[in-house]
């Protein structure tokens, strides 16, 4: 993702009101390494969470989709996509997408032959991440959450069939039926 220049920072704040300028500055004081990206989100797209998820999205898919040998390296880019999804989160400050990009992920590695899903690590990940995407959607609309929870259901199904998933080790006690 590229980033805005910072005179076109400079010329996007002053065609901006008092109150949003104030409003801004009070979360570039929170976000203190992420003030570009910040901005970037603000002034350029607008503040269009959706846009910025797909953003997210294709530079997470186009890292995970590149060839990985070993598993230090498959780990490696499941913790940048999980990183990136939490700044996503932060940014943009919708929850909805978060767990969506969490999903999506997932998904990806699940459908991706090379991942080495049997491993306890990659296993642990995955688990985690269905955990936190669970959590996100207990706090949504009662028909978005259900969606969610369907889907999230959906992929334990798929999980619990995948040969080599210890569903000893990683039980899904988390869900709350």
């Amino acid at each position: 993702m590229e980033l805005i220049s910072s005179a076109e920072i400079k010329k996007g704040l002053k065609t901006l009101p008092k109150m949003v300028l104030e409003k801004m500055i009070m979360r570039l004081a929170r976000l203190k390494k992420e003030n570009k990206e910040l901005l970037h989100f603000e002034l350029r797209l607008n503040g269009d969470a959706d846009q910025y998820k797909e953003e997210v999205w294709e530079e997470i898919k186009s890292y995970l989709d590149t060839e990985f040998s070993g598993i230090r390296l498959q780990m490696k880019a499941l913790k940048r996509a999980n990183r990136l999804i939490s700044k996503y989160g932060r940014l943009s400050q919708v929850r909805e997408g978060e767990a969506e990009l969490i999903i999506r992920v997932i998904k990806l590695v699940i459908s991706d032959r090379r991942t080495e899903i049997k491993r306890n690590i990659i296993q642990r990940f995955l688990h985690t991440q269905l955990k936190k995407a669970y959590s996100l959607s207990r706090k949504f609309h009662p028909d978005l959450k259900y969606d969610l929870e369907a889907e999230i259901m959906v992929i334990i199904e798929d999980l619990k069939d995948l040969k080599g998933w210890d569903s000893r080790k990683f039980a899904f006690e988390f869900i709350q039926k």
